[in-house]
């Protein structure tokens, strides 16, 4: 039987090492349990507190049958800095954009680094969503301001700038170009690095020469951020790079990289090179190999059904149909926030 919340709310009182199944009665708890919960919660020492609430990230993270959020939600005003960055990851995949203000709240005045390194982070989820037109414009531009003055900031640690990057990059406003370009010339190799990663996010082929040529660079970050890069931007160029860079690749989570950009790309080359990775001798990478082979062969059939659909409906096509012209955007930075405008 279940754990009740009762029963869980008085398990986490308790020294004990955590057990999923004596926390599970933490899910989906209604107003009069939070209560109950905020009221205990304020008494459990702060080193107790972060074991929970990381524990709580740890089995969402593992089963689709759960859900902490309303836990997560009330540990955002934590007075522990772990909690909050806990509490933060937890709401990564929420959609409610309730949740965009308390973040913005987070980025612009936590106390900690971290806490406002990881609300920057968080915030990248509502940027993309407002890409896929997910959520109203109105949201995004929330998200979108508050980024943009946290990398505009002087003061600002480069750890919360370089993540306010990272998330801005999901926007195809005109300016965020711009913004990664200067992230990549900037001095501390870090931001450079969470360039590279932004590139991969923007979605723009402007990057790709950039993305293949820090394939080979000698620091890891670097490829493991731009092997990644190749297979979000789907270069096929970047293949025979991919390919040869396999031979001397020494760090396992760039490998992995590899394998998963090559099986985005597909192609006959990076199918032929995953199915010999397949007799390698190692569990991590038979295991991506078999994944990337799946992916190509998904979008093989993908593609199948698109051509043999296209091929027969060309003269659907209106031949006077012309492409939107771009958003004529500016922005502008006052010393506090950036703002942009649409010209008509």
């Amino acid at each position: 039987m279940r754990t009740s919340f009762t029963e869980s709310l008085e398990y986490i009182c308790l020294g004990q090492p955590l057990k999923i199944g004596n926390l599970l009665g933490l899910s989906l708890i209604n107003k009069a349990d939070l209560t109950e919960f905020q009221t205990v919660w304020s008494d459990i020492s702060s080193s107790r507190r972060k074991m929970v609430v990381e524990k709580l990230v740890s089995i969402a993270e593992q089963r689709v049958d759960v859900n902490f959020d309303t836990i997560f939600i009330h540990c955002l005003n934590d007075n522990n800095e772990a909690v909050q960055i806990a509490a933060i990851e937890g709401l990564w995949e929420n959609n409610m954009t309730s949740l965009i203000l308390p973040l913005t709240i987070l980025l612009a005045h936590g106390k900690t680094i971290g806490v406002r390194a990881a609300a920057a982070k968080a915030l990248g989820h509502y940027i993309y969503l407002g890409e896929l037109e997910k959520i109203d414009s109105a949201f995004t531009l929330v998200a979108e301001q508050t980024l943009l003055t946290a990398i505009g900031k002087s003061d600002e640690d480069i750890e919360v700038k370089r993540r306010a990057v990272e998330s801005i990059a999901f926007s195809g406003k005109k300016g965020i170009a711009q913004i990664i370009e200067n992230a990549y010339y900037h001095e501390d190799e870090r931001m450079q690095v969470s360039a590279v990663f932004a590139m991969g996010r923007n979605g723009d082929d402007r990057w790709q020469d950039i993305v293949i040529e820090e394939i080979d660079n000698p620091n890891p970050e670097f490829r493991f951020e731009a092997t990644r890069a190749c297979g979000e931007l789907m270069l096929s160029q970047s293949v025979s790079t991919l390919i040869d860079s396999i031979e001397i690749e020494t760090d396992i989570e760039v490998m992995l990289n590899i394998i998963w950009a090559l099986g985005q790309i597909g192609g006959n080359a990076a199918q032929d090179t995953l199915q010999k990775l397949m007799y390698l001798d190692d569990e991590n990478i038979h295991s991506a190999v078999e994944d990337a082979i799946r992916e190509t062969r998904l979008w093989g059939d993908m593609l199948s059904d698109v051509f043999s659909y296209t091929i027969g409906s060309i003269g659907l096509l209106d031949e006077h149909d012309e492409h939107d012209k771009d958003d004529e955007e500016d922005w502008e930075y006052d010393g506090d926030f950036y703002t942009y405008t649409l010209n008509d």
